[in-house]
């Protein structure tokens, strides 16, 4: 081949590849832009799903504290329901210290306790018990 023939397609091939090398720096940047709309959509959904788990977090914490609120004004109706009823029965099974000593001292008449140690046979019916008594 001859000089100028070998030149010309020297530089044929350089100008090919000049294209092709515009070409691809234009493929690369539209992609590049492509990614970066792609990572921003993904950023945006997930905001979104973000922004909805947030607010079922809060009407989950909402719900807790009513109900925590219901559960203490139970607790403390029902405590004051509870120390009224045991007033309420302690008043009802209050009774004057003047009949209290009187049972007493009826019952001290009438019991006599003592200290045995030894068996006795108890007949009651067609059963024979032994008992001990102390």
């Amino acid at each position: 081949m001859s000089k100028s023939t070998e030149i010309e397609q020297l530089m044929k091939e350089k100008s090919s590849l000049e294209d092709e090398s515009r070409r691809l720096d234009e493929d690369q940047k539209k992609l590049n832009l492509r990614l970066k709309a792609l990572y921003e959509k993904v950023i945006q959904e997930m905001k979104k799903k973000n922004s909805e788990k947030q607010q079922t977090v809060s009407q989950l914490q909402a719900k807790i504290g009513n109900l925590e609120s219901q559960l203490d004004k139970l607790s403390v109706a029902g405590a004051l329901e509870t120390s009224q009823a045991e007033k309420v029965d302690s008043k009802q099974n209050e009774k004057p210290a003047v009949n209290l000593q009187e049972e007493l001292s009826e019952a001290d008449e009438n019991v006599t306790v003592a200290e045995i140690e030894e068996e006795i046979e108890m007949v009651s019916g067609q059963d024979r018990k032994k008992r001990k008594f102390f």
